[in-house]
């Protein structure tokens, strides 16, 4: 398995992609309700508002070519540890303000 990480490269990767290392720019994410708003207003006026949005990976020091799975599967780990880690830090909470 590690023959044919190391020698079969299928894409160049970030290696280091996780949470922290992901900006995502532009407008609030809007609730359903008020994207049909918007789609009959835009009907109305006959313009178009276009909705400019734009998500930059960066901090690219561990660039390599690897396996396409590598990055996903690194931010999807990251994800999750966040996840039970988050749950864990709750309970320290918890125990803290029923000291205090």
């Amino acid at each position: 398995l590690k023959d044919r990480f190391i020698n079969a490269p299928q894409a160049l990767l970030h290696g280091d992609l996780h949470t922290g290392s992901i900006f995502v720019s532009g407008r609030k994410q809007e609730t359903i309700e008020q994207i049909s708003q918007m789609k009959q207003q835009q009907g109305r006026s006959g313009r178009r508002t276009l909705l400019k949005r734009k998500t930059v990976a960066f901090d690219c020091e561990f660039t390599f070519y690897g396996p396409m799975g590598f990055d996903i599967g690194q931010l999807i780990g990251n994800i999750c540890m966040g996840a039970f880690a988050q749950v864990l830090h709750m309970k320290h909470v918890e125990e803290r303000s029923q000291k205090q």
